[in-house]
């Protein structure tokens, strides 16, 4: 009997950026209840994004978009030039229109706002439509 891999099972790694503790909190406690999905590791800055994405090779970023030393549009171009299969998925605050087109523009797969529904974001990781 030949039987073929279910890919409907496969795991998304996700690594978690953000500057602010109780953010990357929630986002962590809010994966972690959404099956096929797992939080592989955190950031509180660009700089430490771009390392951990070397170091851990996510599926998914969640990337915030104001930080300090590196912020989150900078840090999204130089991830998807060196790991182009990785998905980027911009969050703010701020649901300004050029924010969310300089994160597209810098290679973020989606933009999405810290006030949006959790099922949205779920949604983002995972690579289905919203």
């Amino acid at each position: 009997m030949v039987t073929t891999a279910d890919t409907s099972k496969r795991i998304v790694r996700v690594l978690i950026v953000d500057d602010a503790d109780p953010i990357r909190l929630l986002l962590r406690g809010l994966l972690a209840n959404a099956e096929g999905i797992e939080v592989i590791g955190e950031a509180g800055d660009g700089a430490e994004a771009i390392e951990l994405a070397r170091q851990l090779r996510p599926d998914v970023v969640i990337m915030d978009v104001t930080m300090p030393v590196m912020d989150g549009i900078e840090a999204t171009t130089a991830i998807v030039e060196e790991f182009p299969h990785i998905r980027v998925l911009g969050l703010s605050i701020s649901a300004d229109n050029d924010t969310a087109e300089a994160m597209v523009a810098a290679g973020a797969a989606d933009y999405l706002t810290k006030g949006g529904a959790a099922a949205d974001l779920i949604a983002a990781v995972r690579g289905r439509p919203r």
